[in-house]
Formats: C-alpha cells, sequence, structure tokens
C-alpha cells in the first residue's frame, strides 16, 4: 500500500471511530465517513472491499493502539518486583481512560452480536498477544532475580488472574475515584504480598 493510500485509510479508522464516539453506531455510515474525511463516498470501496471490512480494520487500529501503549508501559516500569505494581496500575488506567474505549466496546459489541467469526478470532489473538508479552516480561524479570519459575509452575497464571482481576474492577469503579483509589491500595498490598511469598519461597528452595 502506498503512502498516501496508507494515510487515507488512517483517515477513514479515524473518521470511523470518532463518528462512534460522537454518535454511536448510528452514527457510523460509509456517506458520514465520506463527509468526515472530504472525499466520495465511492472512495471507501477503493481502500477497503466492503463497510464490515473497514469495521475490522478499525477495531485492528483500536486494538493496536491501546496494546502498544501498554506495551510501553511495561517496558518502562517491569524492570524490578516493585514496579510490577506501578506497571499494572498504570495499564488500568490506560484502560479506564482510554478515549476510544466506548467506540471500541461498541463495535465490539455489534460483530460479535451479529456473529462476526473474524471479529471473535481478532480479540482472542490480541489478548493472547497481551498475556504473551506481560508474560515474556516476568520471565526475564524471574531470570534478572534468579527466581526458578519452574519450581512455581501456577505462578504466572495466578498473577494474571490477579491482573485481569485488577483491571475488571478498575474498569467498574472508572465513575467512583474514591472506591478506584480503594482498589488500588488493595492490590498493592495483595501483589506485594505474593512477589514476597514467591522471592522467600523461592530463596528457601535454592537453599
Amino acid at each position: 500500500m502506498t503512502s498516501a493510500r496508507s494515510r487515507r485509510k488512517t483517515q477513514m479508522i479515524r473518521a470511523a471511530v470518532d463518528l462512534v464516539r460522537e454518535g454511536g453506531l448510528q452514527n457510523l455510515t460509509t456517506k458520514n465517513i465520506a463527509t468526515r474525511v472530504g472525499v466520495a463516498e465511492s472512495s471507501i470501496y477503493n481502500i477497503f472491499e466492503s463497510k464490515q471490512a473497514l469495521v475490522q480494520e478499525t477495531l485492528l487500529w483500536l486494538r493496536n493502539t491501546t496494546q502498544d501503549e501498554i506495551l510501553r508501559l511495561w517496558e518502562q516500569h517491569i524492570d524490578s518486583w516493585e514496579n510490577i505494581t506501578e506497571a499494572i496500575t498504570a495499564t488500568a488506567n490506560v484502560l479506564v481512560n482510554n478515549p476510544y474505549r466506548f467506540a471500541e466496546e461498541a463495535l465490539t459489541y455489534e460483530q460479535l452480536l451479529i456473529g462476526d467469526a473474524k471479529t471473535a478470532e481478532l480479540l482472542e489473538k490480541k489478548i493472547t498477544e497481551s498475556l504473551k508479552e506481560f508474560e515474556i516480561r516476568l520471565k526475564r524479570l524471574t531470570l534478572r532475580f534468579k527466581i526458578d519459575l519452574n519450581a512455581f509452575p501456577y505462578a504466572i497464571h495466578e498473577l494474571i488472574m490477579l491482573v485481569i482481576g485488577h483491571l475488571m474492577l478498575s474498569l467498574m469503579f472508572k465513575s467512583n475515584p474514591e472506591s478506584r483509589d480503594d482498589q488500588d491500595v488493595r492490590f498493592r498490598v495483595i501483589l506485594n504480598r505474593w512477589t514476597h511469598h514467591l522471592s522467600e519461597a523461592s530463596i528457601s528452595k535454592q537453599v
């Protein structure tokens, strides 16, 4: 795809996102997208095979945008056991304050409701990729601190479940900052206990 074509594609995707954010799914029409971008409606089909393909590409763009931001945070923070908490809390903040979250959820639910298999595959793939990246960084950390994860086969899975639980609760408490702060405090306590227990247990096994 040429750079001009690629830029036009991104413009159309961003227009689709903005239209959903501003007026919901009923606002997402090829006519509105064309008007927003400043092109003829037929131009959309020079880039996308169909409106369905445009929606799928938009979802992929949204997922990649969020994932890239989260990976950037992990690169910054996951360099010590203490900073794991900061990385996960920062991840929760990215998800809760994501300006595209409504558009992503609306498009996702619509596609799942109509039984779009490609969207379901995309969601599963992106979730798997994110968890895999998180697991890779944790394993690097355990190697650095000489913690043998083979001795604790469920440790990573335990942490992932803790993370998912924290992220879900953070989203639930989005409109209640006080409850979110309390949840952050509880999560920090739980995670600090988890990392301390793992470190202590690993040392005892080495001895």
